[in-house]
């Protein structure tokens, strides 16, 4: 693509990704933000993790059920994924399209790749300024090792969102992008 220099932004568990390939071509990443992510301390946390990575996998498969696309699912799984749930039903039928035609191969993949030691390493080798934006009622992603996860970075920060959900970037759209607007023009970092 002829790109010699961006920023990167990964979600959740696609911020595995982002730290990954922030890892492989340090000189092509300017900025690295990740969202929603938070990575493990010791072999115990990575358990419990990779236990919740199981339980989203069963999401993933109960796809297929027949009552997988109905009003009751959505809000079901929009419970999980939103603080406040969205007033407007659209909101989490488009949700659950996304989440429908997820593919089921790639996801798997890319929770495997987050939940490996390369990530914590990788994620304290990077050179360029890092924010991490966590949301404090997160319950996919919890935020108890955001810290943590920020602080691995040399150039780390964390920024958080109360009364948000996982899908800050969805819940809270206004704050989301003015504190990824401000990340990405600061010239102090």
């Amino acid at each position: 693509m002829n790109i010699a220099q961006c920023d990167v932004i990964g979600h959740s568990y696609g911020s595995g990704v982002a730290i990954a390939l922030a890892a492989m071509r340090p000189a092509r990443v300017r900025r690295l933000i990740i969202s929603n992510f938070s990575t493990f301390r010791d072999e115990r946390e990575r358990r419990i993790i990779t236990f919740m990575h199981g339980v989203t996998s069963l999401m993933v498969k109960a796809r297929k059920l027949p009552f997988a696309r109905s009003d009751g699912f959505a809000k079901l799984l929009g419970s999980r994924y939103f603080h406040r749930l969205p007033d407007e039903v659209t909101v989490l039928r488009d949700g659950l399209n996304d989440f429908m035609q997820m593919d089921e191969r790639t996801a798997d993949l890319t929770v495997k790749a987050s939940l490996g030691w390369e990530t914590p390493r990788d994620l304290a080798q990077l050179p360029m300024p890092v924010l991490l934006i966590h949301c404090r009622d997160d319950q996919i992603m919890p935020p108890r090792n955001a810290e943590y996860t920020a602080g691995l970075a040399p150039h780390g920060k964390l920024i958080w969102i109360d009364a948000c959900g996982h899908l800050p970037m969805v819940e809270k759209t206004d704050e989301f992008v003015r504190i990824v607007k401000h990340f990405l023009l600061d010239d102090n970092h």
